[in-house]
């Protein structure tokens, strides 16, 4: 074997090395990529929720004030044969169906996300949720 011939297998060996080595440097920073990319899909997705439930617990303080605003309650069809009296009452009594109504899309969104939230941390339990 000449010299040449032993130069060709080094650079051969080098070459097959150097491609071995860059397919499996490529395979962990896919590897890396997807579960950095898992990750954030759920860390964006917990962020979400959170921030809807604390969006929620406002929603609800708002709902159980005691005090009413003047016009709340008002929208609230009457009856015919209401007395003033039972008016001012059923539309006091109306405000928390108001105010629920007025926030609904909160609660809203948190339910659509109920499903979504089981499948991405996976929970076999939903009605825990």
């Amino acid at each position: 074997m000449s010299s040449e011939q032993i130069i060709s297998l080094i650079f051969d060996g080098l070459r097959s090395l150097a491609i071995a080595t860059a397919s499996i440097v490529g395979i962990y920073g896919i590897n890396s990529w997807r579960k950095e990319t898992r990750w954030k899909r759920k860390y964006e997705l917990a962020e979400e929720v959170l921030a809807l439930v604390y969006e929620a617990k406002e929603d609800i303080a708002m709902i159980r004030h005691s005090f009413s605003g003047v016009g709340e309650g008002r929208t609230r069809k009457r009856g015919k044969h209401e007395s003033d009296e039972e008016r001012e009452i059923r539309d006091y009594a109306y405000v928390t169906v108001e105010r629920t109504n007025n926030v609904n899309e909160t609660f809203s969104k948190l339910q659509s996300l109920k499903f979504r939230f089981a499948a991405v941390f996976d929970q076999s339990n939903t009605d825990l949720i």
